[in-house]
Order: structure tokens, then sequence, then C-alpha cells
């Protein structure tokens, strides 16, 4: 389509974005009165992933200069790009399953409403009153349990507190609680924005972070120690972390978030 074509096209069709969005959402309500539980999907950014989606051209220079994952000491809220990725020790105290469960059961109307389901190795889903049953009985497991709302976002940061280096506006709403004690390698969820951070609540892992498949021949794979309450920042843009298979026992709860 020519140029000015397209131009005329999205100039006249402006006024009708609005009314046609809001006749979509009146022809929606019969399938959602049907269908109550698809409003669980209401905060999400994004419900199917694009696994072929590539960036053409991607610009790899902020990764290709980076050798390893250095540790900092006096830890600072981001002002400024930081793409090299790093690590520090947090004044975050450690948490446990019987803590997490506490946060349960004193918000347990709150969460049963807005975190719906948890994710269990990878293959199905249960709801928070059945996981920490699950816990009792099943010794590997992995779990990630994703926050998407403000009043989650709330909760969390009555045991959480949040990092340092995360200025005090502009962190996404998005959390996600890890617990697993599967010992095997498996990969870090994606975030909402691509400045992230994985902060280990318990336990230690040892963190893979594997360049974006655009970078491959201009970044290298880079590997860190994890240790209890050590944060690792990354950017999700260059490097995608996944944490490494082990043979330690016990259980690793960690928490990722994004700022953007």
């Amino acid at each position: 389509m020519p140029a000015g074509a397209k131009c005329c096209l999205v100039c006249n069709i402006q006024d009708y974005i609005y009314p046609g969005l809001k006749l979509l959402r009146r022809l929606c309500l019969p399938i959602i009165s049907l269908f109550p539980s698809l409003t669980e999907y209401y905060q999400e950014t994004c419900l199917v992933q694009n696994p072929f989606f590539t960036v053409v051209d991607m610009d790899c220079w902020p990764c290709s200069t980076v050798y390893d994952v250095k540790e900092i000491y006096d830890p600072k809220p981001i002002t400024e790009q930081q793409n090299a990725p790093f690590i520090y020790e947090t004044d975050q105290r450690l948490i446990s399953l019987d803590m997490l469960q506490d946060l349960y059961l004193k918000h347990k109307e709150v969460l049963e409403r807005e975190v719906p389901k948890i994710l269990i190795n990878n293959k199905y889903y249960l709801y928070p009153k059945d996981l920490f049953e699950l816990w009792r009985h099943e010794e590997k497991t992995l779990s990630i349990w994703k926050f998407n709302t403000i009043n989650e976002a709330k909760l969390l940061r009555q045991i959480i507190s949040r990092p340092k280096i995360v200025p005090k506006f502009g962190q996404s709403t998005e959390r996600f609680i890890i617990i697993d004690s599967s010992q095997e390698s498996f990969k870090i969820p994606d975030t909402e924005c691509s400045f992230s951070f994985l902060l280990s609540l318990n336990g230690s892992r040892t963190v893979n972070l594997i360049p974006a498949d655009e970078c491959k021949h201009q970044c290298k794979s880079l590997q860190v120690e994890l240790k209890e309450t050590y944060l690792l920042w990354y950017n999700w843009w260059y490097w995608r972390p996944r944490i490494q298979s082990t043979t330690r026992n016990g259980t690793f709860i960690a928490h990722i978030g994004s700022y953007c």
C-alpha cells in the first residue's frame, strides 16, 4: 500500500477505533457470562508468546564487551541504562515456605481472587490453596507463582522490600515467586520490563546467562553463583537466565521483578 494511501486510511479510521472497541466489548459480555474464568487474563500483557519472534539487525554492542558478572558493594538506584549484569548482597531477610503460607492465610481472599493459579513443573496449574499441600507430599517440585496486580504487589512488599537499585517509581507490578526443589534446570520467566532482577530469598543456585538468539554471534554466555539474599541484575533484552541443575538438597526460593 502506498504511503499516502496508508496515511489517509489511518487518519480516517481514528474516529471509529474507540466506538469499535466499545462494541467489541459489548459483544464479548455474553462469552464472559458463560466463561467467567476468562477474567483472570485481564491483567496479562501477553497471552501467547511468539516463539519465532526475532529482532532484525539488533544492536548487540551492550553485551559484546561483557565477559563476566561483577559484584558491587555500594548499590544505588539505577538512574541510567545499566546493561551489564551484576550481583550484590542485599539486606533482605530469608523467606521460608512457612512465611509464604502465613502470608497466604492472612490474605487468602485477595490471593485466591487475584492469583488464581500457580504453574507446577511447567506442566499444569494449581490453586494457591493446593500449593502448600502439594509441598508436604512431593519432594521434587518447581512452582512459579505469578503476581500481576497492585494489590498483590502491596502484599509481597510486606515480606520482600524494594531492592536498593530499583528507583521508587518505575518498578513493574508484575512479580514472580519461584519455589524449587526439583534440582533440575529451568528457564527464568520473561518479565514485562527489560531491566530485570532475580533475588534469592532462600537457598542458592548457579545461574547461566545465555545471550539472546540475535546476539549469540557477538556475546558470550555468563555464569554466576547466586547466594542467599544476593540479587542478580540483568537486561532481559540481551541475556536469558536459566537456573542450572544441581545436586544440592534444600529448597530454592527466589523473587523476580523488573524495572521500566
